[in-house]
């Protein structure tokens, strides 16, 4: 309704002017006692209250991280749609690179947070779905390492599938015929999927028996 929209321009412009805020608003009592409890709310307000999760994570204190964590994981568990779910992942994403990351604390959300990006890749068509979903898989894996490597077997699955949907598009769009857009759209995709794969061999704890595999 109404209210919804308005919470959510006022989100908005908080998210974007935070540099501007950072000394005068304490984002974390903030977070706890509006954003969070409308998130539930409200689709729109969820999808804004996860970004302005990334947008804020700067200022939020190292002991208040997980809390963060915590909160982006049960949003990419909880909510079916695929619009917020991305923008969990993104934020997740973001959370995950941060120069002062909890990995111990962002490794108990795991399996929502790697299987939530999972479950996006597989059933997602869109290129501006899979490309930031690729990005967040391979940044988790870099940063969490053989914490992975439960996750490797389905991730290279998937990375396959994603590997034979462009060049079966690429097959049915006539190869060279194609245009330019397609095939732009091709190169990200197998780009994306490569980089995923490389990170998989030096970061995952499962390099050595994933180049054993490789074909000479």
């Amino acid at each position: 309704g109404g209210g919804a929209l308005l919470l959510d321009a006022c989100w908005s412009a908080l998210g974007w002017t935070h540099d501007e805020l950072c000394m005068k608003v304490d984002f974390m009592p903030l977070f706890r006692e509006l954003v969070a409890p409308h998130a539930a709310t409200s689709r729109l307000l969820c999808r804004r209250a996860v970004w302005l999760v990334g947008m804020w994570l700067r200022e939020v204190h190292v002991r208040d991280l997980p809390e963060c964590y915590a909160f982006v994981a049960g949003v990419i568990s909880d909510v079916d749609d695929v619009v917020v779910r991305l923008a969990a992942i993104e934020a997740a994403h973001k959370l995950v690179i941060d120069m002062h990351v909890q990995v111990d604390a962002f490794a108990q959300h795991i399996d929502t947070i790697l299987g939530g990006c999972l479950v996006v890749l597989r059933d997602s068509t869109s290129l501006d779905v899979r490309l930031p979903a690729l990005d967040a898989v391979a940044r988790i894996v870099a940063a969490l390492g053989d914490r992975c490597v439960t996750y490797v077997e389905h991730i290279i699955t998937l990375l396959g599938s994603l590997w034979q949907d462009a060049q079966r598009d690429d097959d049915q769009r006539g190869g060279s015929g194609s245009s330019g857009d397609d095939a732009g759209a091709r190169s990200l995709t197998c780009g994306a999927v490569l980089r995923t794969f490389g990170t998989l061999i030096s970061d995952s704890g499962a390099g050595e028996e994933l180049l054993q595999q490789c074909p000479d």
